[in-house]
């Protein structure tokens, strides 16, 4: 007896997958969901620990009416985050810290958010941007704990491009890039689709 294939072959049931699985199942298809772990979620979980749970990845999403409308869809309540946990710490030589850098390094973030050219250079992964423009310092104790835990990878295998480039638009600085799209944002807020 012959099995019909399904319409989409989603390998890792990580967010990404579990999330594209979703969707396309609400639209109607078949999908065959591949996993080599025990367990779904990916990077994504909760570990108890002396200092308080610690999540192992992102703790949560920016809100959206297509959050919203998936949420419903799945019969989910969106939760908001409650104000005793809007700390965030990064783990840094055994123990959660709140600001990893050292006072070199920050002078060094300052220096590149202020006086280097953050425009992505062709094929530039995340890392090499991260080093030039922030340094490595910023690089190992920010970046890579919260883009890691964001999109999962390694940021030497990253394109900046397809990560940043929703940020960085121009050749100026990266307080110059960020204070353009804080201004094409304000001028063009997002609008709900109408269906």
């Amino acid at each position: 007896m012959r099995t019909q294939s399904p319409d989409y072959i989603v390998i890792g049931a990580g967010f990404t997958g579990l999330l594209y699985s979703t969707l396309a199942v609400l639209e109607g298809r078949s999908v065959f969901l591949y996993e080599k772990q025990n367990r779904s979620g990916g990077l994504v979980g909760s570990i108890q620990t002396p200092f308080g749970l610690v999540e192992t990845a992102a703790n949560g999403i920016l809100n959206s009416y297509q959050l919203e409308e998936l949420a419903s869809a799945l019969g989910l309540k969106i939760l908001t985050t409650e104000k005793k946990s809007k700390k965030r710490f990064i783990w840094k030589n055994g123990s959660p810290r709140r600001f990893p850098l050292s006072f070199l390094d920050t002078l060094r973030v300052l220096y590149g958010i202020l006086g280097i050219s953050a425009e992505i250079r062709a094929g530039e992964s995340v890392y090499q941007w991260g080093v030039r423009v922030l340094g490595k310092g910023a690089v190992k104790n920010v970046l890579e704990p919260g883009l890691g835990g964001i999109y999962a990878g390694n940021l030497k295998d990253m394109s900046a491009e397809l990560a940043l480039g929703g940020w960085i638009s121009s050749k100026g600085s990266l307080l110059k890039n960020i204070r353009e799209i804080k201004k094409i944002k304000t001028k063009n807020p997002k609008q709900k689709k109408e269906r």
